[in-house]
């Protein structure tokens, strides 16, 4: 029953409306409860509010709140959901948080509900990672988006739209994993991912005199292009220096020398030297998101 109340959802207005109305409600009935003139709608709040509960963590939307909601209806609906002993109303459980994730899997048995928490799953946890590592995330949001379209147009069924979205929860979650395989930090491998991709879509296409590259965001070919790689390593090492600075006092001067820096290494590679004021820029901008202090 859970499951389909769920999917009953998808659609942002739909749930948009719900929040309305399971508000007004609730607030009526903050307001008369305990008269006895509330019991007979009791049931009907602890069980809306169980779906409220479970629509908002499904969905990951943050607009599915209940402020304004008094605290007699918080505390009656908190009650019901804790004797129901439901994982899945408590919390979004992370999808790198594997033992979590998976029993909320286990509780969902209707597969297109299960494809659904999925789905989402995956999108929030790339929208917070995605300025750590654009290239990866921006790939894993694709395959996630080309999956999704291959089900709607019949070519995948749930089982196997299941499959292939567990491969991208696996990739998720070893990303770390396969930095360190290819001899990175994570630092370093986001950066690196951004110079290989920008190599893949230049008009210089890859290094001929180094074609084993490994292409940003495929899981299944990992082969690693050492001068990218050195470069990656060479240019992370040196950001991170100037972050160690008091950059507090020369915070302007020192990201002016930063920039400066990012440029000299890049002007090694006749690949860059087309596209140098926009892939600094972007190296600049990952670096103030990895480093936070920039």
């Amino acid at each position: 029953m859970l499951d389909k109340c769920i999917l009953a959802f998808k659609d942002e207005e739909n749930r948009a409306r719900f929040k309305q109305a399971f508000k007004d409600f609730a607030r009526s009935m903050d307001i008369v409860m305990p008269d006895p003139i509330a019991n007979p709608y009791r049931d009907d709040l602890k069980t809306l509010g169980k779906i409220y509960r479970a629509v908002r963590n499904h969905y990951r939307d943050d607009n599915l709140n209940i402020k304004g909601v008094g605290d007699k209806v918080k505390r009656l609906i908190d009650k019901h959901i804790k004797t129901s002993d439901i994982k899945r109303l408590n919390e979004s459980v992370s999808i790198l948080d594997e033992k979590e994730f998976n029993q909320v899997l286990d509780e969902t048995k209707d597969e297109e509900t299960k494809a659904s928490e999925m789905e989402h799953a995956i999108k929030k946890e790339a929208s917070v990672k995605m300025e750590e590592n654009p290239v990866f995330y921006q790939s894993l949001r694709e395959r996630l988006e080309d999956i999704i379209e291959k089900r709607k147009q019949g070519r995948l069924n749930f089982t196997e739209q299941i499959k292939e979205m567990g491969e991208i929860i696996d990739d998720m979650r070893n990303v770390r994993t396969r930095a360190e395989k290819l001899g990175f930090n994570k630092n370093e491998y986001a950066l690196y991912e951004l110079l290989i991709n920008e190599i893949e879509k230049g008009p210089a296409g890859r290094f001929a005199e180094d074609p084993a590259t490994y292409t940003a965001g495929d899981s299944e070919y990992i082969q690693v292009n050492e001068k990218i790689k050195k470069l990656s390593q060479k240019i992370m090492a040196q950001i991170q220096e100037y972050t160690e600075i008091d950059l507090w006092k020369k915070k302007s001067e020192i990201l002016q020398r930063m920039r400066k820096t990012v440029k000299v290494n890049l002007l090694s590679y006749e690949e860059y030297k087309s596209r140098l004021e926009e892939l600094t820029t972007k190296i600049m901008k990952l670096a103030k998101n990895i480093f936070l202090v920039l």
